[in-house]
């Protein structure tokens, strides 16, 4: 799912290029975030919310009871393939 929102910002003259800089590198750690995610194989549960891209009360409330969880010490952990089988079940 795609996002797209408009965002308007008032930068000081002559700060355009440092602003674009600050943005860019925000953006590429995001990206390299993204990237870890993927590779790993158990999620916590805000990785889990992160990896399905929901909203935290979206993920308690419809989807948290409809994945397995396994217990590692005293954490709860989602595995990457129930995360992914749920997706491939509720494609329209």
């Amino acid at each position: 799912m795609i996002v797209m929102a408009e965002i308007k910002l008032e930068v000081q003259e002559g700060a355009e290029k440092e602003f674009f800089a600050h943005l860019m590198e925000k953006f590429d750690e995001e990206v390299e975030k993204a990237a870890e995610l993927r590779q790993k194989r158990y999620f916590t549960k805000n990785e889990a919310v992160k990896y399905l891209t929901l909203k935290d009360s979206r993920f308690k409330d419809h989807v948290r009871y409809s994945i397995p969880v396994a217990m590692i010490g005293t954490r709860l952990v989602f595995d990457r393939k129930d995360l992914d089988e749920f997706i491939e079940r509720h494609k329209a």
